[in-house]
């Protein structure tokens, strides 16, 4: 074999340990007696049994099923857990960067030829479980797992650590260290410590949940609270003595309202910030603190000859003069669900928001009072700001309102075909009622029904709701809303069999919605598992999930599953 056949023993055993490790660290295993379906079924069912309540799983938690290894993309809809050996995935790139030291450059089509070569070797070998399944193009492929009774475990000596030139290749030659903060934690008894919780706080809470956190944690019954910026907004504890900023606030006066929180009652307090060398703006303050802890609040600006922002004023006035009272309840009053493909406005709805002439210029009227002293300015920025101007944005105001709702309908109608899917598969007979094909349709039936609630606005009607009209309305740019993100990318976790949606703003939805990265939230720990192009259907299948039966149906089509806690 190439590559291989000419290293020196030691050089060969070295690379040969990094493949067969890296099949372990990917929880890429095989065994008969833990790790197949049934196995894994029997032991879930015993631990259930025979453990105390607090080592139990939790009801909805669920033991992940191993994943396979491929060289090349299965066949679509395949409902096997697997991860690549391809030219571009980490163990690819190992082995191309160390032929390459060795005089071997390998292509796309070299590599996967050599990777088949070798995995049957390793398999001969008695290391890896070889299976077969259909490839992309419905041809028999193989998949591969490490075989667990080929492992032996040794205890380490607590000073080196194993280098994986896998996943940290440096061209330093890193050297990696144990971690000494687990080795010390692993050896502490935590029986005579004082039990530690914490909890989010985030706009994302319900008040009710909200309320419940903020008391436990000004009772001591939470040691902490894991804060978005809502801990900026008069939230007071009066003993809160410690904030931990993980990262540098934007500017000096969001710095003052989040240290601000402690010491409230004239104590000491201990303000300390973590500063990112990968953030130039973390970078710059860390060498110019004195700016950010002593700088100058500027009071907040409005731009009020935005244009946008002058329209969703317009908007107001519109819809106060054609007085929908369809808005006071739920978004789905508006439109016909007769029509489930589509969700047009209701025709009544229409002709309410076609106004006739007399209405348009008294909208226009109260309109130009309320823009008088900004016209006054005569500034260059408000030349826009004329008769046709207004004329337009008014006769536009229908066609501007039922685009507002497209986002709103793209999820509902992707909620509904998860339904009918769901319905469709169970009263087909096919499975039976204990296989996992049948818990997943039955769970996702459940979900999707959940997601259509929260949509309609039927669980907890309130204004803080998601999709609460004026809210919703807000938050797609339509009407006014200082305090509500704009355009959010919005993200639906279940949790059990309920789940609620959350929303980002579009600048923080790239870094946390990013592939791979990692979600928390209300004490589960989720990874994006995809990003789906435009061109994708809406309707996303249930995601692998690693610890609870659960998926995640993304608006903009990002996917996530749930994942393990370290």
């Amino acid at each position: 074999m190439p590559f291989i056949e000419d290293l020196s023993h030691k050089d060969r055993a070295e690379i040969i340990y990094q493949i067969l490790d890296f099949f372990r660290k990917t929880y890429a295993l095989f065994s008969e007696e833990y790790l197949t379906q049934n196995a894994i079924n029997e032991k879930s069912k015993e631990i259930k049994e025979r453990l105390k309540p607090s080592w139990k799983f939790d009801e909805n938690e669920k033991i992940a099923d191993p994943v396979k290894m491929a060289y090349e993309p299965l066949k679509r809809g395949s409902r096997i857990f697997w991860k690549s050996l391809g030219p571009a995935s980490a163990l690819g790139k190992y082995i191309k960067y160390e032929a390459k030291l060795k005089g071997i450059v390998f292509n796309n089509k070299t590599y996967i030829n050599f990777i088949k070569l070798l995995l049957k070797l390793l398999t001969e070998a008695g290391w890896l479980k070889e299976t077969i399944e259909k490839n992309r193009d419905n041809q028999n492929t193989y998949l591969y797992q490490l075989r667990i009774d080929r492992i032996i475990w040794k205890v380490g000596d607590g000073k080196s650590v194993k280098p994986d030139y896998v996943k940290i290749r440096s061209y330093k030659g890193y050297k990696q260290k144990p971690n000494t903060f687990y080795q010390k934690l692993y050896k502490t008894d935590f029986r005579n410590r004082k039990k530690l919780i914490g909890k989010e706080h985030t706009g994302q809470l319900g008040n009710e949940d909200r309320i419940e956190r903020e008391d436990k944690f000004k009772t001591d019954e939470y040691s902490a609270l894991f804060c978005s910026p809502t801990m900026e907004l008069g939230i007071d504890i009066a003993d809160l003595n410690v904030v931990h900023m993980r990262n540098v606030p934007p500017n000096p006066a969001n710095y003052a309202q989040r240290n601000g929180r402690a010491g409230k009652s004239g104590q000491a307090a201990l303000i300390f910030t973590s500063c990112s060398v990968y953030s130039p703006h973390d970078s710059h303050y860390f060498k110019h603190a004195i700016d950010l802890v002593s700088g100058v609040v500027a009071p907040p600006r409005i731009d009020l000859t935005n244009q946008e922002l002058l329209e969703t004023h317009l908007n107001a006035i519109y819809l106060a003069k054609v007085k929908l009272s369809e808005l006071n309840q739920h978004l789905i009053d508006l439109l016909d669900k007769n029509d489930k493909d589509n969700l047009p406005l209701l025709s009544e709805i229409k002709e309410q928001l076609n106004l006739d002439r007399q209405s348009k210029t008294e909208i226009k009227s109260v309109f130009e009072k309320v823009v008088n002293d900004l016209k006054a300015m005569q500034s260059a920025s408000l030349s826009w700001l004329n008769d046709e101007w207004i004329d337009r944005a008014i006769n536009r105001a229908p066609e501007s309102f039922d685009r507002a709702l497209n986002r709103w309908r793209k999820l509902y109608i992707a909620a509904q075909k998860q339904l009918n899917e769901a319905h469709k598969l169970i009263e087909s007979r096919l499975y039976l009622n204990n296989s996992v094909e049948m818990r997943d349709a039955n769970r996702n039936a459940k979900q999707a029904s959940r997601q259509m609630d929260l949509l309609e606005n039927k669980v907890s009607y309130s204004s803080l709701s998601e999709f609460y009209p004026y809210r919703y309305l807000a938050a797609e740019g339509f009407l006014p809303g200082y305090n509500f993100t704009r355009l959010p990318m919005r993200t639906y976790i279940p949790i059990g069999d309920s789940g609620e949606y959350i929303s980002r703003p579009r600048f923080i939805a790239l870094r946390e919605f990013g592939p791979r990265n990692i979600i928390y939230h209300k004490g589960s720990k989720y990874q994006i598992e995809q990003l789906l192009s435009q061109e994708s259907e809406s309707h996303l299948k249930p995601a692998k999930v690693s610890t609870k039966s659960g998926y995640i149906l993304m608006d903009d089509r990002i996917q996530l599953r749930d994942m393990p806690f370290q």
